[in-house]
């Protein structure tokens, strides 16, 4: 082979293995941005608190709308005779997590002597069957205790037509 002919084969290679990772970063890079669309909306599921808690697992909802480069939303207990609706502000601590704090508690009703926990989720954001999860942990304070502390899981509720 001419000299000529494996300098163009070697370029071509470096070209490649540049474009390919040029693509790469491009669809990681789109998929991020898709991570921060889909964290707004409508969220269904499960608390659980670990033993020692007033209650094992609590119905949950949480809306979520962005707000500049974070979120904020209403995060929504209801049982029985169990009911909270507590204002939340989120960001992303990475392209896949998600750190979400409750800010104030909005409307509430609870039998005696309970106290309600301002709670920190740190939630891993994954898709599952297609659909959007939020899946982690919690931990929180009472205005004088710590409270015992559990897990979390949301599904999102997907736009019906």
């Amino acid at each position: 082979m001419a000299p000529q002919f494996l300098v163009f084969l070697n370029t071509r290679k470096k070209i490649l293995k540049f474009s390919f990772a040029a693509l790469l970063t491009y669809v990681l890079t789109i998929g991020y941005a898709q991570n921060v669309s889909d964290i707004t909306g409508d969220w269904y599921g499960v608390l659980t608190q670990n033993s020692g808690g007033y209650k094992d697992t609590y119905n949950v909802e949480l809306f979520l709308d962005k707000k500049g480069s974070g979120f904020t939303g209403i995060f929504v207990v209801k049982e029985k005779n169990l009911t909270s609706r507590m204002e939340v502000k989120g960001e992303w601590l990475t392209k896949s997590k998600v750190k979400l704090s409750d800010v104030r508690l909005l409307e509430h009703k609870e039998p005696d002597g309970i106290k309600w926990c301002f709670k920190t989720y740190i939630l891993d954001f994954t898709i599952t069957d297609k659909k959007p999860v939020l899946n982690g942990v919690w931990s929180g304070k009472t205005s004088t205790d710590k409270c015992v502390p559990g897990k979390v899981y949301l599904k999102k509720s997907l736009p019906k037509a």
